[in-house]
Order: C-alpha cells, then structure tokens, then sequence
C-alpha cells in the first residue's frame, strides 16, 4: 500500500472532482449567504408533484428574465 502525503491526496481529490474540493458545509454557506444578501432565494417546492417542478422553475426563471430586461442600461 503506498503512502500518499496530505498534498498527495488533496491534489487527487481535487483532479476526481474536477477542480478544489469544497466541502458540503461551504457549499451550504455560501448559499445561506447569497440569500440572506438577496443574491438567491429559497422555494420550497416538495408540496408540488415532481412532474409540475419543472414548468413552475422556469416560470420563476421568466420573471427574472422580464424583470432585467426592464432594467435599463447601467443600471
């Protein structure tokens, strides 16, 4: 069995996930974050059926869309 040192084992940690692993609790941070600085927000969709999920999302995406292009220039 070899014996890989600590950077050993980050660089091939990082090279299976296809950059620097970030762990699932600062993954959960920085979307706390990007909510509470109203980057993001959180829609609980569990009450809809699976099948409805999809055409609900991209109706949320469209009022984003319509919204910015109601933004003018420089804004």
């Amino acid at each position: 069995m070899i014996r890989l040192s600590p950077e050993e084992r980050f660089r091939a940690a990082a090279e299976a996930e296809g950059g620097i692993p970030v762990s699932a609790g600062a993954r959960v941070g920085h979307v706390e974050m990007a909510v509470e600085a109203g980057r993001a927000f959180y829609v609980d969709l569990s009450s809809l059926p699976e099948n409805l999920r999809p055409a609900v999302i991209a109706e949320l995406k469209g009022v984003v869309d319509r919204a910015l292009a109601n933004i003018p220039l420089g804004s």
